[in-house]
């Protein structure tokens, strides 16, 4: 099978149907019977593959009686099958979002692979509904910047610490104190996100490659509103240090510190629905 019939079947092509479209490509417009003496295939399975790629729009069939066939130009198809899979993914968004219980989950749940963790941080920043804490080396920063751009567009309250100088306007960022060294220290390109003290995720993908050295998830309020109180002290930590080589006063420190105030775990979504449960169990 060629690269592009395999793709095809990918899309929803049976086997037979990826091969008559790309043949139908080079030799058009044929009749049924002479697409079935070109691949070799029976006659009437040929004819059946043909009725059903009428019916998904790949090929427009001659009204006359020789009933010629030939193919939907691919960019065409491409746009009816991009369309087609729109709409289907609205309507079982639409059914999944009437299954979907939202309760806290305390566990903590592995991720196996570099677009999982990808996708699960890009869902995270979607959810966000106040602030993102983001600790990330340049390979997953450049894969994020996107995602971490449109939370900003949102009016989300973005803090990142970085390993090398990035724009990013509208983000609070603070370099790393020591970046060289921390990227020579750690075995890998490192992931580390909190959303509103609400769920959390750290991975650690291999030096020069998509692959997950190891990476985990949780929603625990527990877990997270910890894990937000450990990377707002690492990133005022960087900033500090920064202020302090910049020659600022006690007094000037003092007060750009008040600026952070979002950065306190007090405002965070997470923390008070932490508070609240914790408050219920003892009850």
């Amino acid at each position: 099978m060629t690269d592009a019939a395999t793709h095809l079947t990918e899309l929803g092509f049976t086997g037979l149907e990826a091969d008559i479209y790309l043949l139908l490509l080079q030799e058009h417009p044929v009749t049924g019977y002479r697409v079935a003496q070109q691949l070799g295939k029976p006659t009437g399975n040929v004819y059946k593959a043909l009725e059903t790629l009428e019916q998904k729009g790949a090929i427009l069939v001659d009204e006359g009686e020789s009933r010629l066939v030939r193919p939907v130009d691919p960019v065409e198809l491409l746009a009816q099958l991009d369309r087609r899979f729109a709409s289907r993914r609205a309507n079982l968004a639409g059914a999944l979002e009437n299954l979907s219980r939202d309760s806290e989950d305390h566990r903590l749940y592995s991720l196996r692979s570099y677009e999982q963790v990808l996708e699960r941080v890009r869902a995270m920043l979607t959810r966000c509904e106040t602030v993102a804490l983001l600790d990330l080396f340049p390979g997953p920063f450049a894969a994020l910047k996107p995602d971490i751009e449109r939370a900003i567009d949102r009016g989300i309250a973005v803090y990142l610490e970085v390993y090398e100088p990035v724009e990013l306007p509208g983000a609070e960022v603070a370099v790393s104190w020591t970046p060289e060294q921390t990227i020579d220290l750690w075995p890998g390109q490192a992931i580390h996100a909190v959303v509103d003290a609400r769920e959390w995720t750290v991975a650690l993908f291999a030096k020069d490659e998509p692959r997950v050295v190891q990476a985990v998830w949780s929603a625990s309020r527990f877990l997270a509103t910890t894990q937000f109180a450990c990377l707002a002290s690492d990133f005022l930590q960087a900033k500090m240090r920064g202020w302090v080589a910049d020659g600022r006063s006690a007094a000037e420190i003092e007060e750009l510190l008040e600026s952070y105030e979002v950065l306190r775990l007090r405002h965070t979504p997470g923390f008070a629905e932490f508070r609240a449960h914790v408050a219920e169990s003892v009850e």
